[in-house]
Parts: structure tokens; C-alpha cells; sequence
């Protein structure tokens, strides 16, 4: 008679931990990588005044706020209080040639706006094809100037 094979399940297995289980992502989240180095859409835009100061540290808290809830929520919050939708075909020349930089935006695809400061600025984000909770910042629009606010 065969001896039976004892297997321990009280361990993970690694081949199942690694690469193979993708947890979906509850509520937004904000990636810095794709942030442009463009001074009038990058961080350094937040720099030079108190406004900007001021500006930069609503922003966190916005951040914050935002993480706190999914896309759907943020979707019904409506422009104001949570998210709107811009195609990249609305975008200035200067825009798309920033979002055309990150690799992540196609010409046929929308980005994410955010409104924070009193809506006098705006926060531009692309979201991510795996995980429709997970936002990658590209810029933000302290100059009105990303697209046509109309």
C-alpha cells in the first residue's frame, strides 16, 4: 500500500501569493508616478505663493477625502464634489502632449478632474485600465488652461 502525501494547508503557498491573485481596490487610490515634470502642470506649480500653499494642502485633504470612497460614489458626487469625465479630444495642445508622454492615455480615452481649492483648481488623473480605482495623477491645472471649463 501507497503512503498518502501529507500536504500543510496551514501555510500559503507562494506560486498562489505572487502575481497570481489580483484583490480588487475598494476605494480610490493616487498614484504620483505619472505626474509631469511640465512647470505650469506639475508640482512645482504649488510653489511661489501662500494661494499655492494654501491650494497644496487642500489638495491632501482632498486626497484623503477621495480615498475614502470608490469611482461609482465619486461619479454621483457629480463635478463639483467628486469626479468628472474630460475626452482627451477636450484637452489643450499642451494637455494631450503631456498625457501623451505617460504612455497611459490613448487619444480615444477620457481622464479623471477633480476640483479642489474652492474649485478654483483642478486635479488630472487617468484611470487605471486593471483597476478602475486606482487613479495615476498627470497634472494639475492651477491656470484653467488643461482644457475648456465652457
Amino acid at each position: 500500500m501507497a503512503k498518502k502525501k501529507i500536504v500543510d494547508t496551514t501555510k500559503p503557498k507562494d506560486k498562489m501569493l505572487r502575481g497570481n491573485l489580483v484583490h480588487p481596490i475598494q476605494k480610490m487610490c493616487f498614484g504620483f508616478s505619472h505626474v509631469t515634470e511640465n512647470n505650469n502642470y506639475g508640482l512645482k506649480g504649488f510653489s511661489g505663493s501662500d494661494k499655492k500653499a494654501e491650494a497644496y494642502e487642500d489638495l491632501l485633504y482632498k486626497l484623503k477625502d477621495w480615498g475614502g470612497i470608490n469611482v461609482s460614489d465619486a461619479r454621483m458626487r457629480g463635478k463639483k464634489l467628486g469626479l468628472e469625465r474630460i475626452p482627451y479630444t477636450q484637452l489643450s495642445r499642451p494637455m494631450q502632449s503631456i498625457c501623451d508622454r505617460t504612455n497611459i492615455v490613448s487619444k480615444d480615452s477620457t481622464v479623471c478632474v477633480f476640483q479642489f481649492y474652492n474649485h478654483q483648481y483642478r486635479l488630472i488623473c487617468k484611470e487605471d485600465i486593471n483597476h478602475s480605482n486606482l487613479m495615476h495623477i498627470i497634472a494639475f491645472d492651477l491656470k484653467f488652461s488643461a482644457y475648456d471649463h465652457g
